[in-house]
């Protein structure tokens, strides 16, 4: 279907909203790639969320290993020079 100039000027007065069928159906389909689009950027902000927690949680990991080794390496000194001096 073509616009003649009445249904032309009256989708122009209607403020652009769709006049025909396939004007609401292309209006449709921008509507559900926004919401999509929004859905797959607050999935993607959770995800990043998450790396960012399990990255300090591996930081906060990997530092209590570093002391864990560091107190395990001294007591092993320790008990090495008691055993030698017997």
């Amino acid at each position: 279907m073509f616009l003649t100039e009445r249904s032309h000027s009256a989708y122009i007065m209607s403020g652009g909203m769709p006049v025909n069928e396939f004007e609401k159906w292309i209006d449709g389909r921008y509507e559900t790639h926004e919401q999509k689009q929004k859905e797959h950027e607050d999935t993607m902000s959770s995800i990043r969320k998450d790396l960012d927690a399990f990255d300090e949680a591996g930081l906060a990991f990997e530092e209590e290993i570093e002391e864990l080794a560091e107190k395990t390496e001294a007591l092993l000194k320790k008990h090495k020079a008691q055993y030698e001096q017997s």
